[in-house]
């Protein structure tokens, strides 16, 4: 005998139908709805990106007070190269001077921050480091998976190397 629980577990969970109707409703939208995650990036999401890029100033102006030429340099260089591309966000050659001096400026950092590494570095350094390759790779699946939480992902991986570069 059924209870009048099991029959609002029932109805709550859907019938075979209903569950067919979902996943036609599904299809449709893979089908039919426009993408959001396309080039050129969104207005507001390539805006929030090319201010998180000029993060990268920050450690600039520390290595330009510092006497840090080739560390300014490159801050300065990466800003302004991510900058170029977030104005305009579409696949081409802004986007792969993009990919390249980023991780020139990365691989930069980190081979001098191995050589000159410091304790307090250390403990701070590391963590920092998964950070970057953890929210550089988490808003890549995100713009994979059609998802607008991409472009946050991205802003936390342009702060987490702004604050790499300072230690």
């Amino acid at each position: 005998s059924h209870t009048d629980d099991d029959h609002h577990i029932h109805q709550a969970m859907g019938s075979e139908q209903d569950d067919h109707y979902v996943h036609q409703a599904m299809e449709f939208e893979q089908a039919h709805v426009k993408r959001r995650n396309e080039f050129p990036v969104p207005l507001f999401d390539a805006a929030c990106l090319m201010l998180s890029s000029c993060s990268f100033l920050i450690p600039a102006n520390y290595a330009y007070q510092n006497g840090l030429v080739m560390y300014c340099i490159t801050s300065i260089v990466t800003t302004v190269i991510s900058i170029m591309y977030w104005y305009h966000a579409i696949p081409g050659w802004r986007r792969n001077a993009d990919l390249i001096v980023s991780k020139a400026s990365f691989g930069i950092y980190f081979i001098t921050g191995l050589v000159f590494i410091r304790t307090i570095n250390t403990t701070i350094g590391w963590p920092l480091c998964a950070a970057i390759i953890g929210f550089y790779m988490a808003a890549n699946k995100l713009w994979e998976r059609d998802s607008a939480y991409w472009m946050f992902f991205h802003m936390m991986f342009h702060f987490s190397v702004a604050i790499e570069q300072l230690v």
